[in-house]
């Protein structure tokens, strides 16, 4: 039935974007304020800067892929598509947590937020469609929409929606995301605005994993998993409305952006959210071999968490020649709620700058931030970042060469001082966190090498029993990456390496990671359809990688199993008609021939081969 409300849906879409199918020619203008087709798309920050620059959808580029292997290398997912994931990369290990990333990490990825919303300007209207059907009724449908109204105000609205049954028992999934997006300016920029709405929901079946998978037979059979009637439902939404007022002289006429000498500025931003995990038990008891602790009742286990956050922020911007300087003060009222019980609610006070300079007649930039929280919960906590970054002579406005210096000192997040729950209670007092180290990014005739160094005191982590454990001595952590694209007549070879290295094994990560595409190229019916036809590997070195408890929703350590030293390997086949874009491909191709090994999370197997087709279409209309 899902399936063919999808396919409905889908079917509508076609058809309506069909009839407004027009493709109208790019132009290489930086000016926010162009007659002819061009498409800009921006974070927040950069909203009021001269870094908004026009650029294009990146088109046949491993359209294969899910969207989230696009960023770095793939995530490690629990068992099917829209499950807890997390990145083997240090940056997700290593990085602060968000209030709501304290509560839905696992799911933050797939999740629209404040700072991966992204915002655009074009004309004519852009709507992008992306639609992909697989094995045991997988089915994803993704719709982005963008048009201007008028010459200075821009709407855009995106869908995303996704369910699987899964391969294995009781690891069904749901997700649905929506966001609204608005800018808008004045001509002469005296008045700016940005705003936008998010929510985002899913349902997920949680079977716990296979203690003895390679002796199950048939995975799908009921009782073969750990877990039989528990999952979770989570859910944020969040608002912004973000506007400023400028006061003064305006820049010339000629300049990348009109804008006035200074402005103030206000922000609101309210956000809520929940994770619910329930587990009704088999028989009218829990499955006491999977829970380590039962502390008030046998039969049933509920665990609820839910937040709030309401940010107010007052903002002064000057705009001495090219450069833009920042001061904001902020005020955020956090509730956290856990099994239904108030548990806490307090406010932090935050200060905060930003200066954005030119250099050396703008071919270099320098960007620093620093925020200092002087008053409540997190009181004392610190982040300073600076970039500095030399500029191409091209219009795209991504840096050549870009280096930054970090320093963070964070406060627990309050879940990881405090806990009740029917599995897991502890109490704890910890320190700051502090984390210290700099970043160098180079690019240079298509090679991409990125490093990544850096010291981390006070780590709190997740033990064997899942529980918050501070470590006492300081972490040394190195990472080196490399991209490279290389081409021999029609066959290429994308390179993605990725070296890193942990002083510490309560920061497990794999040593080399490895994402390779190996494909040929060429045309077809008069160059009238381009076609890629090859396979995609990825393979990380062996490592106790962390296990997961669908009970908190967190990643932990564990010694008992060994994951890594598998390639998994997706064979495709691409084509490209104009701006529609087709792909076929054959997931895991190889399972069973390399071994029986399998797994991203101690437990959870990775699905089966799997066949697997889809279609992205960039339409203007």
């Amino acid at each position: 039935m899902r399936s063919t409300y999808y396919s409905f849906q889908l079917c509508i879409a076609v058809v309506l974007l069909f009839y407004s199918f027009r493709i109208e020619a790019q132009t290489e203008s930086d000016s926010v304020r162009v007659d002819s087709a061009f498409i800009i798309v921006f974070d927040e920050a950069d909203f009021l800067l001269d870094s908004v620059h026009l650029s294009k959808p990146v088109f046949h580029d491993n359209v294969q892929r899910y969207q989230l292997q696009f960023s770095g290398m793939p995530y490690l997912r629990v068992g099917n598509p829209g499950h807890a994931m997390y990145s083997p990369l240090l940056s997700y290990l290593t990085g602060p947590l968000s209030l709501s990333g304290s509560v839905n990490r696992p799911y933050l990825p797939y999740f629209d937020q404040r700072e991966s919303m992204r915002y655009y300007r074009n004309s004519p209207p852009v709507t992008t469609l992306s639609y992909m059907s697989g094995a045991k009724k997988e089915e994803a449908i993704n719709v982005l929409h963008s048009r201007n109204v008028g010459d200075n105000l821009n709407v855009s609205l995106h869908l995303d929606r996704n369910a699987s049954l899964g391969f294995y028992n009781h690891l069904k999934t749901r997700t649905a995301i929506f966001n609204m997006n608005v800018n808008y300016s004045t001509k002469n920029q005296r008045y700016t605005l940005m705003s936008h709405y998010y929510v985002n929901r899913k349902e997920l079946e949680e079977n716990g994993g296979f203690e003895n998978f390679s002796l199950v037979e048939n995975p799908e059979t009921l009782g073969s998993s750990r877990l039989n009637t528990a999952s979770n439902d989570v859910k944020e939404e969040g608002v912004l409305i973000s506007q400023t007022i400028g006061f003064g002289n305006t820049a010339k006429e000629n300049a990348e952006i009109i804008r006035p000498l200074f402005r103030l500025g206000y922000d609101f931003q309210y956000l809520r959210g929940y994770r619910k995990y329930l587990d009704e038990g088999n028989a009218g008891f829990l499955n006491t071999d999977y829970y380590d602790e039962i502390y008030f009742d046998s039969t049933r286990t509920s665990d609820n968490v839910s937040y709030d956050l309401l940010h107010n922020q007052l903002n002064f911007f000057l705009y001495p020649g090219n450069e833009r300087i920042k001061f904001y003060y902020a005020n955020e009222l956090i509730t956290y709620d856990q099994n239904e019980d108030v548990d806490t609610v307090y406010t932090d006070h935050i200060s905060g700058t930003d200066f954005a300079l030119f250099l050396f007649k703008r071919s270099y930039k320098a960007d620093i931030k620093a925020s200092y929280v002087f008053d409540g919960f997190r009181e004392g906590d610190m982040n300073a970042l600076i970039d500095f970054y030399k500029r191409k002579s091209d219009t795209t406005g991504y840096p050549s060469v870009l280096t930054t210096f970090y320093h963070n000192l964070s406060n627990p997040q309050f879940r990881q001082l405090r806990y009740t729950s029917n599995n897991y209670i502890w109490a704890n007092n910890f320190r700051k966190t502090q984390r210290s180290g700099f970043k160098v990014g180079i690019e240079y005739k298509g090679i991409q090498l990125t490093a990544d160094a850096g010291i981390l005191s006070d780590y709190i982590y997740y033990d064997i029993n899942a529980k918050p454990v501070q470590y006492d001595e300081r972490i040394n952590y190195t990472s080196v990456g490399l991209k490279k694209l290389i081409g021999i007549g029609n066959f290429f070879l994308d390179n993605n390496l990725m070296y890193q290295s942990s002083s510490a094994k309560t920061l497990p990560v794999p040593t080399f990671m490895v994402q390779e595409s190996v494909y040929f190229q060429n045309y077809m019916f008069k160059k009238v359809i381009q076609f890629r036809v090859g396979f995609d590997v990825y393979y990380f070195t062996g490592f106790n990688g962390l296990s997961y408890s669908p009970v908190l929703g967190e990643f932990h350590l564990q010694n008992d199993q060994i994951i890594g030293n598998y390639p998994f390997i997706d064979l495709f086949f691409t084509f490209q008609l104009k701006r529609a874009f087709f792909f076929i491909k054959f997931e895991h191709v190889n399972k069973g021939m390399t071994g029986d090994s399998f797994y991203n999370v101690p437990n959870y197997p990775v699905p089966a081969r799997a066949f697997k087709w889809g279609l992205k279409w960039y339409l203007f209309d």
